[in-house]
């Protein structure tokens, strides 16, 4: 659909103002670091100094050499650096740019290719629906929380779809000063809708899915599920399948799925975790960034690029749709 004149008024209008965000906050910023610099490399000189000046007797000082009015102004200029730095710092406004960008670039493009869009840039998918798959056992449920934000929901083709990024977050200590927080799992997760429900619930899970120094707590949710061996040795060379229900996961995991599956995870960039539960699929890949940013402010806004890099991001979700083919009848016979 073509713009028309008042709209690509507009376009530059907007494209202008971001790009002036842009070179004020890469200009607050390296005015930042150089009164940070300004204000370590004098302190540090007021530390080291009297040490080599007692070890070699013959340099002079910095005061001697400048005379006492502009050492002292030296010194004041210290603190002077520290307090503009504060300042400098806080006047960022990080937030109204990032903003800016995402409803400019990201939500733009997200409606030239969803239907029935919903953009949140600061929510993500709710814990309960993550909690459903089970990726947590119950005995770890307290130890854990999500973190995550550009939630993003509506319809490609036939198929209604959620999708967000996501931080799973392990914490683990017997007291609240000994926990320490690891993070097990970054990166993008969906939930693709069915009419129908599966009967049981049924994980695959690609080899080294998750950090978790926990292996066995993070690549069998719970004693539930009974690990599945599949017909094919090159799959179960590369996934591990869990299911409630042997004979559902036969069912639902044919060879035709499983040849995909493996296609998906050699042009993936992260490792895979599917799980069917009722009428849903989630996908998870784990790719440890968090996509959908605004880029660099020390880099000019190049639309070009910028749209390539989302087009990248939203294949994401429609390469799944398209060459799991979940637009059309692979799954739709599943009963409860």
């Amino acid at each position: 659909m073509k713009q028309t004149n008042y709209e690509k008024i507009g376009w530059s209008i907007a494209l202008d103002e971001l790009e002036r965000q842009r070179l004020s906050l890469r200009n607050h910023l390296l005015i930042e670091w150089f009164c940070v610099a300004w204000f370590l490399a004098v302190v540090g000189y007021r530390i080291i100094s009297p040490y080599v000046l007692a070890t070699h007797p013959s340099l002079r000082s910095l005061s001697d050499i400048l005379g006492k009015p502009l050492w002292y102004l030296v010194i004041a200029s210290e603190y002077a650096a520290l307090i503009l730095a504060i300042r400098v710092g806080r006047s960022d406004d990080w937030k109204g740019y990032r903003e800016a960008f995402k409803q400019l670039y990201v939500e733009n493009y997200l409606d030239s290719v969803f239907a029935e869009l919903r953009y949140e840039p600061d929510q993500r998918i709710h814990t309960g629906y993550v909690e459903k798959t089970m990726i947590v056992p119950k005995r770890f449920r307290d130890n854990w929380r999500l973190a995550g934000n550009d939630y993003i929901s509506g319809r490609y083709k036939q198929t209604r779809f959620q999708r967000s990024d996501l931080c799973l977050i392990y914490c683990f200590g017997k007291s609240n000063h000994s926990r320490k927080n690891t993070v097990v799992f970054s990166g993008r997760w969906m939930i693709v809708e069915f009419n129908k429900s599966f009967r049981s619930k049924v994980q695959i899970v690609q080899k080294g899915f998750c950090n978790s120094p926990r292996k066995r707590t993070f690549e069998m949710s719970d004693s539930v599920f009974d690990p599945v061996e599949m017909e094919s040795a090159d799959f179960n060379s590369r996934f591990l399948v869990y299911a409630k229900n042997e004979h559902e996961a036969f069912y639902l995991i044919t060879p035709q799925l499983m040849e995909r599956l493996q296609q998906l995870a050699d042009r993936t960039g992260g490792k895979l975790f599917f799980c069917f539960v009722k009428n849903q699929l989630h996908i998870a890949i784990q790719s440890n960034k968090d996509s959908l940013e605004a880029p660099s402010v020390f880099k000019r806004l190049d639309e070009a690029q910028i749209t390539q890099q989302f087009r990248e991001e939203i294949e994401g979700i429609t390469q799944f749709i398209d060459e799991l083919s979940l637009d059309n009848n692979l799954f739709i016979n599943a009963e409860k």
